[in-house]
């Protein structure tokens, strides 16, 4: 029989209820990623929420050269012990036609070192395609697909001149893209007497016929005297007038409900 091979638990989604059931990625030999779910009542709730502990008691996961090639895997109580019940290879979400700017970079998920945590999916990162730190917006797992829809917003800000994040490439997880990397801003975050700033990003945005769709303060950033908007994942294509101006009064209203003059 194959040896058992190094396994680290990267994200996990928990039901600790233990009435659902929970998902993980895998990383087996510290170079290939897999996706296991395991069925309610396979393990106690601590060990679904302790990774270290989970790792040790999971059935033995075997890499493709060991058996037919599978990236999805279910993990159920057999006779009483955790056994791995299917293993199969999926197709899993990725960009189907890619926007490609004029110098377009694939970089590898496991070649980012990370630097901090802003969100669960959005990093402070450095590659070395880049001289300095960069923003890692990705999906942990495949199902998670806001990136998808956001590299669709940045193929339709390129070339225009919309005070945005400059779009720098793909992240690619074994061999698929799952999230982007776009330029880290340096700027303070917008208060109330930016409002006319951030209106003007957002003329600008609309006059593209596209909506951000979730707008608020924290989706600005000042930098050079321009109100440098973010977040595009709900963002959509639109030529309705009427949506475009209920957007335009959101912003306002959630400016002067959350922020004082200056913000000091």
């Amino acid at each position: 029989m194959p040896d058992a091979h190094l396994l680290a638990i990267r994200n996990r989604d928990t039901d600790v209820a233990n009435l659902e059931p929970s998902f993980f990625r895998i990383l087996l030999d510290g170079k290939y990623f897999k996706y296991i779910t395991i069925d309610p009542g396979t393990y106690s709730t601590k060990e679904l929420c302790l990774p270290l502990l989970l790792q040790k008691k999971l059935p033995r996961l075997l890499l493709d050269e060991d058996t037919q090639p599978w990236n999805v895997a279910r993990i159920s109580l057999q006779a009483g012990s955790p056994t791995v019940v299917e293993a199969f290879q999926a197709s899993l979400p990725t960009i189907d036609i890619p926007y490609c700017p004029e110098q377009p970079t694939s970089v590898e998920y496991l070649s980012l070192k990370f630097i901090r945590r802003l969100k669960p999916n959005v990093c402070l990162v450095a590659s070395a395609g880049f001289d300095r730190p960069v923003i890692a917006k990705f999906a942990n797992f495949y199902w998670e697909t806001d990136y998808i829809a956001e590299i669709q917003a940045y193929s339709w800000l390129h070339g225009h001149d919309i005070p945005a994040p400059k779009f720098l490439g793909y992240i690619t997880e074994n061999g698929r893209v799952t999230g982007l990397l776009t330029e880290n801003v340096k700027g303070r975050r917008a208060a109330l007497s930016d409002l006319h700033l951030c209106q003007d990003t957002l003329r600008r945005l609309h006059d593209l016929g596209i909506v951000h769709g979730s707008l608020d303060k924290n989706k600005f950033l000042i930098s050079q005297g321009r109100a440098v908007i973010m977040g595009f994942e709900t963002a959509e294509r639109s030529e309705d007038p009427d949506e475009m101006e209920k957007e335009k009064e959101i912003l306002t209203e959630r400016f002067q409900y959350s922020t004082s003059p200056t913000d000091e």
